[in-house]
């Protein structure tokens, strides 16, 4: 990094899109050298059959959201849904999720989430636990949500990185056949 800075858009394009499987990437920096690795954000680009994703916003895109520069956070891709419909019951639930990469969530207990943020039936709840292995939180839902529902957290992780810091990418997934395809992955401060 040349100067300090608080980066404000990371995200990710194929130049020849997928339609076959999901790409996952984790940007990261390293504020020692590259002796450790903090993450700065976990994204994908999701399977479309038909005319194939190419960014990491276009399923949201395509799921009702606005483009990115319309979004109430830049750009609102974290990669984390949830994997079976939710019947709102206001008590103390466990919620299957999936990602793009299939790891751990980055949820942690106390934090608060956004289920379908922004669409008409968005709800904030607050993380009760966390089972990382079967990436499954438990939080209390008022509100049904399908199958699919993305998953936000209300603070959005903002790194502050500074002169000297290392910044960099780690492509976790490329669905086949376009394993070789060109990838692209933009930082904007």
């Amino acid at each position: 990094m040349q100067n300090a800075a608080s980066i404000r858009c990371v995200y990710a394009y194929l130049q020849q899109g997928t339609s076959d499987g999901q790409s996952a990437y984790v940007v990261k920096y390293s504020t020692d050298g590259g002796a450790t690795w903090s993450v700065l954000e976990k994204m994908g680009i999701a399977q479309n059959l038909g005319t194939s994703f190419r960014n990491t916003w276009d399923f949201l895109v395509s799921q009702g959201y606005g483009k990115p520069e319309t979004r109430r956070l830049p750009y609102d891709d974290y990669g984390l849904v949830t994997t079976a419909p939710i019947t709102g019951s206001g008590v103390m639930q466990a919620v299957a999720t999936a990602s793009y990469d299939a790891s751990t969530s980055g949820l942690v207990p106390g934090d608060f989430a956004f289920l379908e943020f922004g669409l008409a039936n968005e709800e904030h709840v607050n993380v009760i636990s966390v089972d990382t292995v079967n990436q499954t939180f438990t939080a209390i839902i008022t509100q049904d949500h399908p199958a699919g529902s993305s998953i936000r957290p209300t603070i959005w992780p903002t790194a502050v990185l500074l002169e000297g810091n290392d910044l960099a990418f780690d492509i976790k997934a490329v669905a086949s056949p376009n394993a070789g395809s060109d990838l692209t992955v933009v930082v904007q401060t």
